[in-house]
């Protein structure tokens, strides 16, 4: 009879009781995870596939229905709803994108006056391409080509906040 010291015993059932865990829990709520992002991302692919235009160089403009979309978005982080509201000075187009990092990104037809305005804001600066972004408390806010952009997030870093602005303000289309 083949004897077997008690710590080699000890290793091997919590192998698999961490097997049978992995088993019991883990891999049922990855599964589900990873569902809820093929749904998302089959969503995303039929609405680009419905309203994206090709170019005659076979191009897309990277503009869907007068939206703005980033190009750029964090790790399992999807758009789950859009709504547009009127304004007396054009349209708030209002994108919420769920997932991981969760983030509101408003695109609002920027008002414009007959004088010089100056208006105040508070926070810290950064380059965005063309643009300077103002970075407040969990938000940044920039404008660019006739359009205000406002962006919230509870989980986003600052960094990412910046990436994805970034990706929204290097495309060269506008309202």
């Amino acid at each position: 009879m083949l004897n077997i010291p008690s710590n080699v015993k000890q290793s091997y059932w919590n192998e698999i009781y961490d097997i049978q865990d992995k088993i019991a829990t883990y891999y049922p709520a990855e599964i589900k995870r990873l569902q809820n992002r093929i749904v998302g991302l089959e969503k995303d692919i039929k609405q680009a596939e419905e309203q994206t235009k090709l170019n005659d160089d076979g191009f897309s403009p990277m503009k869907i229905n007068d939206i703005v979309y980033p190009m750029y978005l964090p790790d399992n982080t999807y758009l789950t709803g859009q709504d547009t509201v009127k304004t007396k000075d054009g349209s708030r187009l209002i994108l919420t994108f769920g997932g991981d990092k969760s983030f509101v990104l408003v695109e609002e037809t920027a008002s414009t006056a007959d004088t010089l305005e100056v208006i105040p804001v508070s926070g810290n600066f950064d380059f965005l391409s063309d643009v300077i972004g103002v970075i407040g408390n969990k938000s940044l806010s920039w404008h660019s080509n006739g359009i205000d952009y406002y962006m919230t997030s509870d989980t986003l870093e600052v960094s990412e906040l910046v990436s994805i602005a970034r990706s929204v303000s290097v495309l060269p289309v506008s309202k």
